[in-house]
């Protein structure tokens, strides 16, 4: 009876091994692609701002931004950038091609860009 009951709970075990080494990696690989997804439409949300042309003229490029940076700062540098109340400012600067970190001083994410 010991035996059978051991049997029985060395089967249960490694039915969920099995279940685990087949489930985990397909988890995994559906996480990698549903990241990237969100990551290509925040970047076509910061290229619909002046943010990615901001980033562009500060030469710090799109994709290894949304890559390095945090989630939760992209999304309050994008927050900051909707609401911007220098609007005109950045377009101008953007237009005339005279934007560098130093003289982006109205900017609310200049220090995060800074880095």
């Amino acid at each position: 009876m010991y035996i059978l009951a051991n049997a029985a709970l060395f089967g249960i075990f490694l039915i969920l091994i099995t279940m685990l080494i087949v489930v985990l990696p397909i988890a995994i690989i559906f996480r990698i692609k549903a990241g990237r997804i969100y990551r290509k439409e925040l970047a076509r949300t910061i290229d619909e701002l002046q943010m990615g042309r901001m980033l562009a003229a500060l030469g710090i490029d799109t994709r290894a931004y949304l890559v390095n940076e945090d989630l939760a700062d992209i999304k309050e540098h994008l927050k900051k950038c909707e609401s911007c109340k220098h609007i005109e400012e950045c377009e101008e600067d953007l237009a005339s091609g005279r934007t560098k970190s130093d003289n982006i001083d109205y900017c609310e994410n200049k220090r995060s860009w800074k880095k």
